[in-house]
């Protein structure tokens, strides 16, 4: 360790071009482009994203300049609302009734299950 130490003083101290220290000056040469590398890789990646961002927000903006949205909300529709509450919408109500009704009544009886043998029977 104190060798490379000593090697280390004597290159700074000596010429760039010393052939002994040319390992060294190669090395920290490949290390600053190696840094100077990924920071321009982290800077243009921010600069894409943030030119992606920018078009989505320009096409979201051209979308609602596009599309009426305060149309579209007062046609929207609301058969949440009449969950829980038939008489919102009395004949909406009475079909689904007589839908469900026709449907029972038209499916074929299910099977009955005889738990001795334990195969369905009709």
């Amino acid at each position: 360790m104190d060798s490379m130490i000593a090697w280390f003083q004597f290159c700074i101290d000596a010429s760039w071009f010393a052939p002994v220290c040319k390992p060294l000056w190669s090395n920290a040469l490949l290390f600053a482009l190696v840094i100077g590398a990924l920071l321009f890789i982290m800077l243009l990646r921010r600069m894409v994203l943030d030119i992606r961002r920018r078009r989505a927000a320009d096409r979201e903006e051209a979308r609602r300049a596009f599309v009426d949205v305060d149309a579209i909300e007062q046609i929207r529709w609301s058969g949440d609302q009449l969950k829980g509450n038939p008489e919102l919408n009395p004949d909406l109500a009475r079909l689904i009734r007589a839908h469900v009704k026709s449907s029972v009544r038209d499916r074929e009886p299910l099977p009955t299950l005889n738990l001795d043998a334990g195969i369905p029977q009709r």
